[in-house]
């Protein structure tokens, strides 16, 4: 993962400013970086190792089931494409979804981004009385000496 996110953002360095890029708010282009990096983490590792898994323990648990009690065994086969067609459901919403969410985070890291900017700038004025004060004091300082 640290390769494919270094490979990002070397390519990121590399893209050319076009208008359609420069378009783009910082925030939005960090939760999408972000978010995509994640999502394709996820896929790589979890999906596809219980893309495995999940039959297996399954199929493991139906036989158990078999051996205790065939009703109850039959009750959760015909159960299970009940499940399988509300996970698919639900995944269909959250690929539906997807934009909206990447936009909301998007807004969300440019709010926090223009904040700590804003934060800077306080502070930066706040320097400013400090800086002013300390010189005037070393100014009197340097002009009563004899």
């Amino acid at each position: 993962m640290r390769d494919l996110k270094t490979y990002l953002y070397k390519h990121t360095l590399l893209i050319q400013a076009k208008k359609n890029m420069t378009a783009f708010r910082s925030g939005d282009l960090i939760s999408r970086f972000d978010n995509d990096i994640y999502t394709i983490e996820g896929m790589l590792g979890g999906q596809l190792i219980d893309v495995v898994r999940l039959p297996v323990i399954y199929l493991s648990v139906f036989i158990y089931l078999f051996h205790i009690n065939h009703a109850m065994s039959l009750i959760s086969l015909s159960i299970a494409p009940l499940a399988v067609a509300g996970s698919a459901a639900f995944g269909l919403l959250l690929r539906k979804n997807g934009r909206v969410i990447n936009q909301l985070i998007g807004d969300t890291t440019h709010l926090l981004n223009e904040t700590f900017h804003g934060f800077f700038i306080i502070r930066s004025f706040l320097l400013e009385r400090v800086f002013y004060k300390k010189f005037a004091s070393q100014s009197q300082l340097y002009t009563h000496l004899r």
